[in-house]
């Protein structure tokens, strides 16, 4: 069975990692929340243009973005 194979890999790195269930979920959750806002960052200024905010607007928020 595949899915045994599988498992049994897992648990084998999850062990020599010394990670626990409850952590190893928590950092694939925090992963897959900031790939998610890496992915839409990059259209918050256009969402902003769209809104109708200035230029200047814009400006300032992709300064701000880049001192974070």
């Amino acid at each position: 069975m595949a899915c045994d194979g599988v498992a049994s890999a897992l648990r084998r790195l999850a062990d020599w990692l010394a990670l626990e269930r409850n952590v190893a979920v928590m950092a694939l959750a925090i992963l897959v929340i900031t790939m998610g806002e890496e992915m839409w960052a990059k259209f918050v200024p256009k969402h902003l243009r769209m809104l109708g905010a200035e230029a200047a607007v814009v400006g300032l928020y992709g300064s701000l973005k880049l001192r974070s």
